[in-house]
């Protein structure tokens, strides 16, 4: 005769893992929001936040930031910067005919005791965009030398920089645009961008200035790529999909008044005269 103190745990515990089971078959067929779903640090209740890609591509989870914050300030104590401009310059000329001239205005900021290390970053940049490389030097002659054997009249590339800049929640964001004019290329805006904990003066990426880890970031962000390559897919490269993991870079970022925008350089997953592409994320799915 069997052992009866045996039988009756085993069949509790097989009566158990029915009920379990049968709860999570429950579960699985409740209907479930699309969107990015964070975990709040004080309770175990999930929010619930629309993402802005589209419904077919699901974008990938990130984890909870502070509680009570949308993004977790770096430093909220530190006072509104005031702000002047400069400017860096360079012409490359052959026998009395331009043939590249660049300009760029940037700012130069002041009211902290750490601008000094941000202001030198950023004239540093404005004389990398100034630069006129021996490849574009080259490059240039050619076009010189067949405008005169063709008979076609030349025309300089001309390369202007503007700039514009936004102070929150202790970081300070700058970008650069640069739109190429003549030379018989299509005006295309490329960006570069700089973001600084103002607290160190140093650049900081993405994942620094949300909070988050850089996997998580990374993550979303090629998701939301990936999204607006198969939206359009005759505005980017065959490969793109394939291409724009290895193309995001957590540097190229800015913020705007409502969130942040993330762009990929021109050329790398489209045909330059596209320029750079971009995506913009509300602060709220950050």
């Amino acid at each position: 005769m069997p052992d009866r103190k045996k039988i009756i745990p085993y069949a509790v515990a097989v009566g158990v893992a029915a009920v379990l089971l049968a709860a999570a078959v429950i579960i699985s067929g409740i209907p479930q929001k699309s969107g990015i779903t964070e975990t709040s640090a004080s309770s175990d209740e999930n929010t619930v936040v629309t993402s802005r890609a589209p419904a077919e591509t699901e974008a990938a989870t990130l984890p909870p930031v502070t509680e009570g914050t949308v993004i977790p300030p770096l430093d909220t104590g530190i006072p509104e910067l005031t702000v002047s401009e400069d400017v860096s310059s360079d012409e490359f000329s052959r026998d009395g005919v331009l043939l590249i001239s660049k300009f760029a205005v940037y700012p130069v900021f002041d009211g902290y005791d750490r601008v000094d290390l941000i202001n030198a970053k950023i004239a540093e940049t404005a004389r990398s965009l100034t630069n006129i490389s021996q490849y574009e030097k080259d490059l240039a002659l050619d076009d010189l030398s067949f405008s005169e054997s063709s008979g076609i009249d030349f025309e300089a590339s001309t390369y202007n920089t503007s700039f514009s800049s936004k102070q929150k929640n202790g970081a300070l964001s700058v970008l650069f645009e640069t739109v190429l004019q003549g030379g018989g290329a299509a005006a295309a805006a490329t960006h570069r961008s700089l973001c600084f904990d103002l607290r160190s003066g140093e650049l900081i990426s993405l994942d620094v200035f949300t909070g988050r880890s850089s996997d998580a970031v990374t993550s979303y962000v090629v998701s939301r790529f990936s999204a607006l390559i198969a939206s359009d897919p005759g505005t980017f490269y065959d490969n793109a999909s394939e291409t724009v993991g290895a193309s995001v870079s957590l540097y190229n970022f800015y913020i705007t008044e409502t969130g942040v925008a993330v762009f990929v350089r021109s050329g790398e997953i489209s045909p330059a005269a596209f320029g750079d592409i971009t995506i913009e994320i509300p602060f709220e799915e950050l």
